[in-house]
């Protein structure tokens, strides 16, 4: 008789986890798409008593950490497979429900809200981090595509570059945040980012970055204050090329799922997940204690925001 199939899958620091089944013996893990007629290719098998995770490093596999989507994990009784696959359409359907939501706000950057947006840090002076560039309001335009935050050389000593945060007086409290993006060429010491920071930066301090690229990588990352006040980061690196992608967070109370293109590629869950409210920003940096320096070469970047998106979950 069939069981209920693995529920709830989560990604996070390289292990794959699930609901466990009481009724399991265990599960087995797959990967792949079935094409053909063929099942997806058989990769481990987890033991109930040993939980219910699988370090996708264990597989010695690369294409398990470059592509986790396309894990699927069943369970078995007696040696036998009871459940058809289960797999990440789990999260994938906790997307479309939120996109269903109320839509708090949306901006296509037909033009810049002023009233919205602000063309620096509400709290902070630039430049932080170490970064080379400084933010100045002539490097933002609105084009036919959306806006345009571009990073230039000016002198042999001077970069400039542009960012927009949003209103602290409009932060958000849980939601679905998604910003269509086209990222540069990578290039020594480039630092584009998309990410949530606290309306006041006090308590937890937590900083949610939905994007991040640096050196050929993108980085999803959460970041908050221990009670003892240490800062605790949780990056996801993945190779993501040049190019236009979606980046959305699901943020409810005590989770956070990242996607990329509609695809979820982590989740964290737990008390530490931020209960404060927080406000967008994109910013284009150029150096700094993360990159490293740009080269004397460097002349110019560009990053696009075509869109972006907070709804209600």
């Amino acid at each position: 008789m069939p069981i209920k199939p693995p529920e709830n899958l989560c990604f996070h620091d390289n292990k794959l986890a699930w609901t466990p089944n009481p009724l399991a013996d265990g599960y087995n893990v797959h990967f792949g798409n079935a094409t053909d007629g063929q099942p997806p290719e058989y990769i481990a098998s987890v033991l109930a008593e040993d939980g219910a995770c699988f370090d996708m490093l264990s597989a010695n596999d690369s294409r398990i950490i470059t592509q986790p989507e396309l894990l699927r994990v069943d369970a078995w009784v007696n040696g036998i497979e009871k459940t058809a696959f289960s797999h990440k359409s789990d999260f994938a359907s906790e997307i479309r429900t939120a996109k269903s939501g109320e839509i708090l706000f949306r901006d296509d950057f037909t033009s810049l809200d002023t009233d919205y947006w602000l063309p620096r840090f509400p709290y902070w002076t630039d430049p932080i981090n170490n970064e080379a560039q400084t933010y100045v309001p002539g490097q933002l335009s609105i084009q036919d595509d959306g806006l345009h935050i571009d990073a230039r050389r000016v002198d042999e000593t001077n970069i400039v570059s542009g960012m927009i945060s949003g209103d602290v007086n409009r932060s958000y409290l849980y939601g679905l945040f998604k910003a269509e993006i086209t990222l540069p060429e990578d290039q020594v010491g480039l630092w584009p980012a998309f990410w949530l920071l606290n309306e006041k930066y006090v308590g937890k301090r937590p900083e949610i970055d939905i994007m991040e690229a640096v050196g050929g990588k993108i980085y999803q990352t959460y970041h908050w204050w221990n009670p003892s006040q240490n800062r605790i980061d949780q990056p996801v690196p993945q190779i993501l090329e040049a190019g236009y992608y979606e980046f959305a967070l699901l943020w409810e109370p005590g989770a956070l799922t990242w996607y990329v293109d509609s695809v979820p590629v982590q989740s964290l869950r737990g008390p530490f997940v931020s209960d404060q409210r927080m406000y967008p920003l994109f910013n284009l940096a150029v150096g700094g204690n993360w990159p490293g320096a740009p080269l004397p070469s460097f002349e110019s970047a560009k990053m696009i925001v075509h869109s972006f998106e907070v709804s209600k979950i």
